[in-house]
């Protein structure tokens, strides 16, 4: 017969296991809806050549890569496999220089941060939903 720290530390493990799995699920959800928005809020200019970054190449580039950085500790990261370099210049904006040699800026287009955000917002609520259950 088992002791009471021994069943005790059985039925942690058990609890810490069940939480770990609704975590990665909640998690997966979480990429998921990330990955929609970011792909719904990406620029899109239908003026452009169709070889061009802006018509639709660079809003459907966006992928999920998911990695386990140990033990049992996961990332999802998105990022952009199109245009990984226009990322940064879209969100922030940047000095454009034209054809009479003056500088200007090309305006920011928010649309990574806000993702973040949310899917943040979605994620954290998501898992206190979980858990609850």
């Amino acid at each position: 017969m088992k002791s009471l720290s021994e069943q005790l530390k059985e039925i942690l493990k058990d609890e810490t296991l069940e939480t770990r799995q609704k975590i990665e699920e909640v998690a997966d959800q979480s990429s998921e809806y990330g990955l929609k928005l970011i792909k719904k809020r990406s620029p899109r200019d239908s003026n452009r050549k169709s070889n061009r970054t802006g018509k639709k190449r660079y809003a459907s580039g966006w992928r999920d890569e998911k990695e386990y950085v140990g033990g049992f500790i996961m990332k999802h990261t998105l990022h952009n496999v199109n245009e990984p370099t226009l990322t940064h210049l879209l969100e922030n904006g940047h000095v454009v220089k034209n054809q009479f040699g003056t500088y200007g800026r090309a305006r920011a287009i928010p649309h990574i941060e806000r993702t973040e955000k949310d899917t943040a917002d979605y994620f954290e609520q998501n898992v206190v939903r979980k858990l609850e259950k």
